[in-house]
């Protein structure tokens, strides 16, 4: 959508008083949020062009962290890594939703056109029964095509999730026999028959 198509949409869903006090924001909003983006292009392996990651987005790792076109990161998102080795792969045509949370101390590889909506958490390691050892990764390959309802999880044991797959508001992924165009919901996930 083209910056004149923007404005008149905001100008149109606003009027003209609303309008006025509206645009100053959202023109401040565009321009911390190119800034934020150039800060993140400038450290990471990789931004893509046409990727804007949000004012209040924070980034652990960055140089280990490569991130596709088109690629739109909320704000309050964290991507974290509790070592220096794990590689987090963010393709092309991702949305990561407002205040998710993606580990990626183990190598973490997320699909083309791939949705998270808000409160997603993303785990890449495991501390078994002793929550004072030391992580230890587990690699992750999400598919092309998937959704993450709000408030979802996908636990460290999920290591592949094939492509298309849609996983409910509030369902916990917790192993990786995961069909490609499947619909699972609940805890743990089950597929929708």
């Amino acid at each position: 959508m083209s910056i004149i198509n923007k404005i008149n949409s905001l100008y149109g869903n606003s009027g003209p008083s609303l309008f006025l006090i509206r645009l100053p924001f959202r023109i401040f909003k565009y321009v911390i949020n190119r800034i934020n983006t150039q800060y993140y292009r400038f450290f990471c392996l990789h931004v893509g062009h046409s990727s804007i990651i949000e004012f209040g987005v924070h980034i652990e790792a960055v140089k280990n962290v490569s991130i596709g076109e088109n690629v739109y990161i909320s704000r309050g998102v964290r991507i974290v890594s509790e070592n220096s080795s794990g590689i987090l792969t963010i393709n092309d045509r991702v949305h990561i939703g407002n205040n998710c949370h993606i580990d990626h101390t183990g190598d973490v590889l997320i699909g083309d056109d791939t949705l998270f909506s808000e409160n997603v958490l993303l785990y890449s390691h495991s501390h078994g029964k002793n929550p004072r050892s030391m992580a230890v990764p587990m690699n992750k390959n999400i598919g092309k095509g998937c959704w993450f309802g709000v408030n979802s999880i996908i636990l460290e044991g999920a290591t592949k999730i094939n492509d298309g797959t849609v996983l409910a508001a509030g369902g916990i992924i917790t192993k990786s026999a995961l069909e490609s165009n499947g619909i699972y919901v609940g805890i743990p996930a089950r597929k929708l028959k």
